[in-house]
């Protein structure tokens, strides 16, 4: 038996479009990741001023710098390697585990990835960000001692974050340096304390040479309520740029080094503030690291396929000559993607007695 109806053409095909493609968003929501609660750093807040930088050869690398290196460049004896890395969350936090939140710590799979980046560096000083509690401090400290690495001295500092520290490994003696200015800003009325506060200290290489080092974790680009988590980050810049300034004021020749994860990338304030005017002596240089495919980004938001350059190594005047640039890199051994969610960089000194 025929239908009474008869079905048009065009209409059947119009009918089926939004059908076809509801039935398609469909399976992509159900291929979708659950996107995890926010975590510090870890899973950054989209951001106005988040400029993300493709893994591209950057445009002011001119043609003698996209030349190839070596991942790991040798250095001789009387060089000095140090290394800054924010190791992301090398501590006990919550965490998804086989589809279920625990407080566990890191993850032994990353830990060991970890570990074989940094031993592959042979860093002489270790600058980390992002360690938990000293006895997280120790533990990296001593596996990394097990792989072969023996970094002695150590110093464990930070601000008003009880969770996320900063922390050096040295094979030369630390000598910390107390900050008696308060780190704090007024917002909406309110005092702020710098979150991760600053490291400072030195590191005393026999008898005629020493290198300071300013180490910082600036405020995530996690939104904060009640109040700006960009001008909190610009105050925490503020802070250190007084405290290098102090410094730099007081010895204009010193051999001194900030480095950190800034959360921000090149082109706005708070990397500005930092480094200062370039007339000034007190002028902190940029140590633009490449790794050996000519590319700078240090941060993967795997979430949003982001790649970023928010950690910095920078250098005073006094320190320059000293930097070897061809063996100052950013490493990008096959552990570095499952050791952190942050590439290392790692500055070449060649000393010279003052």
């Amino acid at each position: 038996m025929k239908s009474p109806f008869k079905l048009n053409p065009t209409l059947l095909a119009v009918g089926l479009i939004p059908l076809l493609i509801l039935s398609s968003c469909q399976r992509e929501q159900e291929r979708s990741p659950i996107a995890e609660p926010e975590q510090e750093i870890a899973e950054l807040a989209p951001s106005e001023e988040t400029v993300a930088e493709s893994p591209t050869v950057s445009e002011e690398t001119d043609a003698t710098e996209t030349t190839s290196k070596p991942s790991t460049p040798q250095k001789s004896a009387e060089d000095i390697r140090f290394m800054a890395y924010n190791v992301e969350n090398y501590l006990e936090m919550s965490r998804y585990v086989n589809g279920e939140r625990r407080v566990t710590t890191k993850p032994e799979d990353e830990i060991g990835a970890l570990v074989n980046v940094i031993v592959a560096a042979k860093p002489d000083v270790l600058g980390i960000c992002e360690i938990g509690s000293i006895d997280d401090l120790k533990d990296l400290q001593s596996r990394l001692r097990t792989a072969g690495l023996d970094l002695p001295h150590h110093y464990h500092t930070g601000g008003d974050d009880p969770t996320r520290r900063l922390a050096l490994l040295s094979t030369f003696p630390i000598t910390p340096h107390e900050i008696s200015d308060p780190l704090e800003y007024p917002i909406n009325g309110s005092k702020v304390i710098m979150g991760r506060g600053i490291l400072d200290a030195t590191v005393t290489i026999g008898d005629n040479y020493s290198l300071r080092l300013l180490g910082v974790h600036l405020k995530s680009k996690r939104e904060v309520r009640g109040m700006d988590q960009a001008e909190m980050r610009k105050n925490e810049a503020l802070l250190l740029r007084h405290h290098a300034t102090a410094i730099l004021q007081e010895q204009p020749d010193i051999n001194l080094l900030v480095y950190g994860d800034l959360n921000e990338t090149k082109n706005n304030s708070p990397i500005q503030i930092v480094r200062g005017s370039g007339n000034d002596n007190s002028h902190l240089e940029d140590v633009y690291l490449r790794d050996d495919r000519g590319t700078t980004w240090t941060h993967n938001w795997k979430y949003a396929d982001i790649y970023s350059r928010f950690d910095y190594v920078l250098m005073s005047r006094g320190v320059r000559p000293e930097v070897d640039f061809k063996a100052s890199y950013i490493p990008s051994t096959p552990d570095v993607s499952e050791a952190s969610d942050h590439r290392p960089l790692v500055v070449t000194l060649t000393p010279v007695d003052k």
